[in-house]
């Protein structure tokens, strides 16, 4: 794990270096859920490089204030490329998670997406492979293939703008992949403040069980942040 930090650690490094064609966000957001024991605070740290026609990603994610503080509670690496396809843009992400979400649970998630650009609206679809372990047990891993996440976003303006507001249903929620079933409404506003920095704001709620006979609450969660372009 230590191997793991310091790679993403040189990682934004190297972002800041090579500057071109790269940007760095930081965000913190805090919410409860069912399963949360209370309030939580978390913050993240992300890093983009772009190498030709793909975009390198890492993310690094510290829970500061809930039942599972941790400096280092999650970790993502993704690589994507966009292509243009009778004038509609795709994009084909490939990503790793590693996840931390209790005292004793590991949790390895790895898969695939595309993603659509048309218009107001984006759609994103693709399977997830998420491997569960306890830390006292290795031998009693769960492993779960092929389990779908999306995201389907409405953007009530065309971009680019200098502000923007999302409306989406969705079962990612970047370190967290729910199940196909418990999906997460929010809404977000997006402003830019300058051609170097651009901030957002969003609300979202979670459900638990909505394809099912019965509905339930399951949480909410506030998110804020802020994200800079870095161009020499």
């Amino acid at each position: 794990m230590k191997l793991v930090c310091q790679f993403i650690i040189l990682f934004f490094f190297i972002s800041f270096d090579l500057g071109a064609q790269s940007h760095i966000s930081y965000y913190t957001y805090f919410g409860e859920t069912q399963s949360s024991e209370g309030i939580y605070l978390k913050s993240s740290l992300r890093g983009q490089y772009k190498y030709k026609e793909h975009n390198i990603n890492a993310s690094i994610e510290n829970s500061i204030i809930g039942s599972n503080t941790n400096v280092l509670s999650a970790i993502r690496l993704h690589v994507d490329k966009g292509f243009n396809i009778k004038s509609k843009y795709i994009k084909i992400k490939a990503f790793y998670l590693w996840n931390k979400p209790g005292k004793y649970i590991r949790e390895h998630n790895w898969g695939i997406t595309g993603k659509i650009y048309l218009n107001k609206i984006t759609a994103e679809v693709g399977p997830h492979f998420r491997t569960l372990y306890y830390k006292e047990d290795i031998g009693s891993n769960i492993h779960e293939n092929w389990n779908i996440i999306y995201d389907l976003s409405y953007y009530i303006r065309n971009e680019p703008k200098p502000w923007n507001i999302a409306i989406a249903v969705t079962n990612i929620d970047y370190f967290l992949l729910s199940q196909e079933t418990n999906p997460s409404f929010y809404i977000r506003g997006i402003y830019n403040i300058k051609k170097k920095y651009s901030a957002f704001l969003e609300g979202r709620y979670k459900s638990s069980g909505s394809l099912n006979a019965s509905v339930h609450y399951f949480g909410y969660s506030i998110k804020t942040g802020i994200r800079w372009n870095l161009k020499k």
